[in-house]
């Protein structure tokens, strides 16, 4: 089987190519299938040594040249890679077809499918992250270890100088100073959400937002109207959809979806925030327990025609919320967030249906996971890996500004069931 190698433009070249001297595995070995398709699967690869052109042929026997600016890599998903695995199609190369029956649909393309990214363009993609708090650096770091040429955001000289220092990338300290970008990743505090995609907008490159939008439904569909007035693709930091365990419980579940009745999501934070930390919405349900929102109403595709919760504090802090959501479909949801708890961050679902039981603890990284970042960091790099797929005018797969609305709707329905009038009216709201 040839390889791909990292090599000078040469073209027509392109079934072999001369190797690093420095024995770094780079590289993707490629096969082809009958019915004209690419197999490709990862052996292993430097993200930040793509300076160089690769070349390779198609199964025309075509010689191509492609600018690679990054991979998708089986490491990034874990078991059951890629685009392909999320129901999505491979990434391609602008202005060329993929061959006739390439995706999922196509029996010769294996289920851990490894996603290549390219470009016709040469040069890394230029990703602005605007605030370097925790989730900002989380994001930079990995979008830096995937190719991109970052420009980060912070205002704060100390957090500034430690994140140039540990990244190696620009740090300005507002948004005027930033370079052209061809996308932008936003993670201020969720009340500096609006104004800040807002001023991104002009800018008319893609938008990934960290949950949730705003906080508020009617406004985050005001911002995303304007988004989709500007032609500008806003997306929403669900990570969790690209676990690869909630993932792969949604095509259990899809594959059999009249057997589950209940199902129960957990999220233990692990310990509180830092101090100082902005509440989203000011609620548990806005913080922390909407991702699970978002995993109900991605996993089921259901509406939620009932709602009822209840809440302990520890202290001044919301510390635990438990929900329970009654869909139209008849399936009834209970959803549990707790900030302090032993033994770190967890978070898994369970499907109890009336033959089968789904767990997807048996598929989360083992731990202890210290916090959030460390439970998903693989959903994170995927997240980026999407998100500069699609900026490179790959494949869609992030989650929609009208999914964070949908979750955002339920979690004000939350919050409603838990004020004073909504206790007096028995904690249920329909």
């Amino acid at each position: 089987m040839p390889w791909l190698r990292n090599c000078d433009r040469q073209p027509g070249s392109g079934v072999r190519c001369p190797a690093e001297s420095d024995g770094d595995p780079v590289g993707m070995q490629l096969a082809s299938r009958r019915g004209a398709t690419l197999r490709l699967r990862t052996v292993g690869f430097d993200h930040r040594r793509t300076e160089g052109t690769y070349a390779c042929f198609n199964l025309l026997h075509e010689p191509v040249i492609w600018g690679l600016r990054h991979a998708v890599t089986r490491s990034a998903f874990g078991n059951g890679a890629g685009a392909a695995a999320h129901g999505g199609t491979p990434a391609r190369p602008a202005g060329r077809a993929l061959p006739a029956g390439a995706g999922r649909s196509n029996p010769n393309v294996p289920r851990s499918f490894g996603v290549l990214t390219m470009s016709t363009q040469i040069g890394r993609p230029r990703i602005a992250v605007v605030g370097g708090g925790r989730i900002g650096s989380t994001h930079a770091r990995n979008l830096v270890e995937l190719g991109a040429d970052v420009t980060v955001v912070e205002p704060d000289p100390a957090r500034a100088a430690a994140l140039s220092a540990a990244l190696g990338c620009r740090v300005v300290p507002d948004a005027a100073g930033l370079p052209d970008a061809d996308g932008a990743v936003v993670c201020t505090p969720t009340d500096t959400h609006a104004a800040v995609a807002a001023g991104l907008l002009p800018l008319g490159i893609p938008v990934l937002l960290e949950k949730p939008c705003t906080a508020q439904p009617e406004a985050s569909a005001r911002l995303g109207a304007l988004a989709d007035e500007a032609g500008v693709a806003l997306r929403i930091g669900f990570q969790r959809r690209l676990s690869p365990e909630y993932a792969a419980l949604q095509r259990e579940y899809r594959a059999q979806p009249d057997q589950f009745g209940f199902a129960v999501f957990t999220s233990l934070d692990g310990a509180p925030p830092p101090q100082g930390y902005q509440v989203a919405g000011g609620s548990l349900a806005f913080d922390l327990q909407i991702h699970d929102i978002d995993l109900v109403l991605w996993l089921f595709g259901s509406e939620v025609v009932e709602v009822s919760a209840s809440q302990s504090d520890a202290g001044a802090a919301a510390d635990l919320l438990v929900t329970t959501l009654t869909l139209a479909s008849g399936t009834v949801c209970s959803v549990v967030s707790k900030r302090a708890s032993p033994g770190g961050c967890q978070a898994y679902a369970e499907l109890i249906g009336s033959r089968t039981l789904l767990d997807t603890r048996p598929l989360t990284a083992p731990g202890p996971h210290p916090d959030f970042r460390s439970r998903f960091a693989a959903a994170y790099r995927a997240e980026m890996a999407a998100f500069l797929a699609f900026v490179e005018g790959g494949p869609d797969e992030l989650p929609h500004w009208r999914d964070a609305v949908a979750a955002e709707t339920v979690c004000a329905r939350i919050d409603e069931a838990l004020s004073p009038a909504g206790a007096n009216a028995g904690a249920s709201v329909g």
